[in-house]
């Protein structure tokens, strides 16, 4: 009888242990879900590309290979930036498909703009308004009415989009290339 004792509390033990262990291990883990959640820019800022745009739809980012600018997206949207730009920044919104647009914001020198819109074979618009309304907010494009726009389609399935600010003496380029 004492030895039925002695197993059922060396049981009680075993369990109240494993419990211990398990709130252990998952306690943290429920304590910094809510953290996750509300800021997940902080965690995969870690891993981004530092020109890239934040990410509005966090954690659950779809992106077209690994993401890479160069490797990856300007390929995919048929973007080419054929000489040195700076302060450039990104993003890019990939539904599941094929589909998705790419944003891109730079400055670069006149000489340097005038080879983008050779190369993208962009013609300039006067029926075109830019940016869409699905530019985020958190972006920051400030978009004048006296910017200069153009428009070009590099395929059957992309459509670039581009508006130029000179108000800075350097052009400062906006463009949406949109894969549809």
């Amino acid at each position: 009888m004492a030895e039925a004792t002695r197993a059922t509390k060396k049981r009680r033990w075993t369990i109240v242990l494993a419990m211990i262990a398990l709130f252990t291990v998952i306690g943290p883990v429920c304590c910094c879900w809510s953290w996750w959640n509300q800021s997940p820019d902080f965690v995969w800022a870690l891993f981004r590309d530092s020109r890239e745009y934040p990410r509005v739809d966090g954690p659950m980012h779809i992106t077209k290979g690994d993401g890479d600018l160069e490797k990856d997206l300007l390929p995919h949207f048929l973007v080419k930036l054929p000489c040195g730009v700076e302060h450039l920044r990104f993003a890019e919104w990939e539904d599941y498909g094929s589909m998705g647009q790419l944003f891109l914001h730079f400055d670069t020198s006149p000489e340097c703009l005038d080879a983008f819109l050779r190369h993208n074979a962009l013609f300039p618009t006067e029926n075109f308004t830019f940016p869409p309304l699905n530019v985020p907010k958190e972006y920051g494009w400030t978009i004048y009415s006296s910017n200069s726009t153009y428009v070009g389609t590099p395929s059957e399935s992309v459509r670039l989009s581009a508006s130029v600010d000179l108000r800075s003496g350097q052009p400062s380029v906006y463009v949406i290339s949109e894969h549809r």
